[in-house]
């Protein structure tokens, strides 16, 4: 779950893991709205396990010597982990990295190749090859995905983040410290860190090229871009106040509103004049008969489509005999709707619209989609 470290949540079905982060126990397949507390300069493990610092000390058994070899002569050369990891930065930034998201393909020795060869990529790779190096100097460390940067929405005052949003950087452990952060992303292009992806890949070709319907695609045109915040605005204000609208919120919200007025009550009132509203829209006091009605008039209106009106005072199996003559073609459809009428309305069978409408739906199947010029018949 999305959360600046060290983060805490009042929702009962959320933990805390080992590297910090809060994980729900069930998936989350819906909007949720949730509300954190976090204190990102606490210090995080500083007296971390043996086995937490084995974890982020393992490497496959070979592979990437050039990598390896180079990890050694910077652990040579500085004693302190943030020594090390400076060295590291000071590579990237002075080396010709550049931060793109098509690099070329890499091979088996990806670490090596990316290092010392295309230096081209996109945080992962950065992320990546960093804990590597890292790791085979001996210092714990580990990649960390998440989000950075996102999209403020002036109307709402609020931010935005989305999956092109993801980033990944490094999290190293120091003794007596704990897990410090690190992002080598920004020793290579800056305006990625400071800026966010959108403005810093702007002119990129690849960035949405897999979107052309995005509305973001059109986000230089004024009006439009105008428009997208407008909606996004609507859509943030029916999430946090309608689908995340908690009772202890609605009683201080309306305990604002009606100061020295008693909240409970007024709740009360609203709840019977849904009721009431709930009342009018269903209508339980109609009798299932009142819906076979219905469904007969739109059989009638249906046959008056396709030139064929019941006369005043017709009954419905006089109207049944006209239909069939009128449409042979259609007698048994036609037929089968008047005989279930019949039976609930006047037989005693158990009343079902669902199966009156059911008959309908044949009939309306089998008459043409396109009604043509007909004479209207009464006879």
């Amino acid at each position: 779950m999305p959360s600046l470290d060290v983060a805490q949540t009042t929702l009962p079905d959320v933990r805390q893991m080992s590297d910090f982060r809060l994980q729900r126990r069930r998936p989350i397949e819906q909007s949720l709205l949730y509300a954190v507390s976090s204190w990102p300069q606490s210090l995080r493990d500083p007296q971390s396990s043996e086995q937490i610092q084995r974890q982020n000390l393992q490497l496959p058994a070979r592979g990437d010597e050039q990598a390896r070899q180079w990890a050694a002569d910077l652990r040579r050369r500085y004693a302190k982990p943030d020594a090390l990891v400076e060295a590291m930065l000071g590579y990237f930034s002075d080396q010709p990295f550049h931060y793109t998201l098509k690099p070329m393909p890499l091979g088996n020795d990806s670490i090596d190749e990316f290092l010392f060869a295309s230096r081209r990529g996109f945080c992962a790779h950065y992320a990546g090859a960093m804990t590597f190096v890292l790791r085979a100097a001996g210092i714990p460390a580990r990649v960390v995905a998440g989000y950075q940067g996102g999209e403020l929405n002036p109307d709402g005052q609020y931010l935005t983040v989305r999956q092109f949003d993801a980033h990944a950087w490094v999290e190293y452990w120091q003794p007596g410290v704990g897990w410090r952060s690190v992002d080598p992303t920004a020793a290579v292009a800056p305006q990625r860190i400071e800026q966010g992806l959108e403005q810093a890949l702007a002119a990129d070709e690849a960035f949405l090229q897999d979107s052309p319907l995005s509305a973001l695609r059109y986000r230089n045109v004024p009006w439009l871009n105008t428009l997208r915040l407008s909606w996004d605005n609507l859509n943030y204000g029916w999430q946090r106040w309608v689908l995340g609208y908690q009772g202890q919120q609605q009683l201080q919200i309306l305990g604002r509103w009606f100061s020295g007025f008693q909240a409970p009550v007024f709740v009360a009132g609203i709840v019977l004049s849904l009721g009431l509203i709930a009342l009018w829209l269903f209508k339980p006091w109609q009798r299932e008969s009142d819906s076979q009605l219905r469904v007969f008039g739109a059989f009638e209106r249906l046959l008056a489509r396709h030139g064929l009106r019941r006369m005043p005072g017709e009954g419905a199996d006089a109207f049944c005999r006209r239909a069939v003559l009128f449409f042979p073609q259609h007698a048994e459809a036609i037929t089968a709707f008047i005989r279930e009428f019949q039976a609930q309305r006047y037989a005693g069978r158990l009343a079902s619209a669902s199966r009156l409408r059911e008959a309908l739906r044949a009939l309306r199947r089998r008459l043409p989609w396109r009604v043509s010029a007909v004479r209207d018949r009464h006879s």
